[in-house]
């Protein structure tokens, strides 16, 4: 019937049907409505052309209706996740589902009820959480993708003596043993290094997990040795560290001496002699009963 209101863009014209609308903005949307005690509301979006009328006809409207229909009963929707990872658990509304992700297939949750808000959380240590909230229609099936990153890693190392650089993948970090280096990337394949003057390097290929730390413990790490040759035509006996090892001409083997180790001469003369050195790289003693003491080499 006429005496409709006519509502143009959500907004009350005060005008009623029969009626023409003027002034109107022409190639954007303009939304259409009419409202009339006792008939469902009718709406529809229109995009005039410039300087042009359009004529919408005449609009029946639609009476309402005296006994209410029953409500249309809503059936259960479901959702399709899928993820990046394998294992993460997965919180629907807050309770634990019975089922992990897995990165190579789809988990299906269904019997969701439909037209609610629903909270969906993926959670595995060592990666970000991922957290979402939808709405599903009735006998929908909404698709998730669910993307967790991996936390970064760290680990520490200590050695004996301290005070070894700390190489990470070929480059010094700057830092000293003991050490902790952090915020390293996971899942990667890592190799550290130590060096210290005097010692041989020390080196081990690691892979860290997500979010965790390593500690690769304390290291030992092992001197670099001298050989010295014992070159005198006196007879003497050699001790390292107060154990007779032979007597000369002898060449001290790096399995018998290293740098840092106290070593002995005892001659044999009628007044023993004795004298004392503490073994260095490259280091040349001299003493009254024996010539020089020749290094050969690092070992």
């Amino acid at each position: 019937p006429p005496g409709a209101l006519v509502i143009l863009n959500r907004v009350s014209k005060g005008k009623t049907t029969p009626t023409v609308l003027d002034g109107l903005s022409p190639q954007i949307n303009q939304r259409i409505g009419l409202r009339l005690q006792g008939y469902h509301k009718w709406d529809t979006t229109i995009v005039f052309e410039p300087d042009k009328h359009m004529d919408l006809g005449r609009i029946v409207l639609k009476p309402k209706s005296s006994v209410k229909s029953p409500p249309v009963a809503l059936q259960p929707g479901s959702i399709r996740l899928t993820t990046n990872i394998a294992r993460a658990d997965i919180y629907l509304d807050g309770k634990k589902q019975n089922m992990l992700t897995s990165p190579s297939e789809s988990v299906i949750i269904d019997h969701l009820p439909a037209d609610q808000n629903h909270r969906i959380k993926i959670i595995r240590n060592g990666y970000t959480l991922y957290e979402s909230s939808f709405n599903i229609d009735s006998a929908e099936q909404k698709e998730l993708s669910a993307n967790l990153d991996p936390l970064p890693a760290s680990l520490s190392i200590s050695s004996d003596p301290p005070g070894a650089l700390v190489i990470l993948n070929r480059v010094f970090k700057g830092k000293t043993t003991p050490s902790v280096l952090d915020a390293l990337i996971p899942q990667q394949t890592q190799q550290i290094e130590l060096r210290l003057p005097g010692y041989y390097k020390w080196e081990k290929k690691v892979v860290l997990e997500p979010g965790k730390h390593m500690d690769l413990g304390h290291i030992i790490l092992k001197p670099k040795t001298t050989s010295l040759k014992l070159n005198s035509a006196a007879a003497a006996f050699v001790f390292v560290e107060h154990n007779q090892i032979g007597t000369n001409p002898l060449t001290l083997s790096t399995r018998k001496i290293r740098a840092g180790i106290a070593c002995f001469f005892r001659t044999l003369a009628h007044k023993p002699y004795l004298t004392r050195g503490v073994l260095q790289t490259q280091a040349e003693f001299m003493n009254r009963s024996f010539s020089k003491l020749i290094p050969i080499a690092d070992s």
